[in-house]
């Protein structure tokens, strides 16, 4: 009951020798796509000599499904297909 064998999992990474996440066993990182994306931040992009909050185009929201590594584990896993 794994991330790597849900359904759900997205596994698209590999963390590099020296980050936290490196092990011997070569771990592999992915993206839980159970739920939606994760609102992370937003932020005004600021054009000299004009108001950046008169106009909505200038605010940017970036959301993110959550890193998970393939060992992890959930309680709403479903097995892959």
């Amino acid at each position: 009951m794994k991330c790597k064998n849900c359904k759900f999992w997205d596994g698209d990474w590999m963390p590099e020798k020296g980050d936290e996440d490196y092990s011997e066993h070569q771990c592999q990182g992915g993206k839980c796509r159970r739920n939606s994306p994760k609102f992370i931040t937003a932020m005004l992009l600021m054009i000299p000599g004009e108001d950046p909050i008169s106009n909505a185009e200038d605010i940017c929201f970036e959301a993110e499904w959550p890193n998970t590594l393939n060992h992890d584990w959930c309680g709403e896993f479903q097995p892959k297909d």
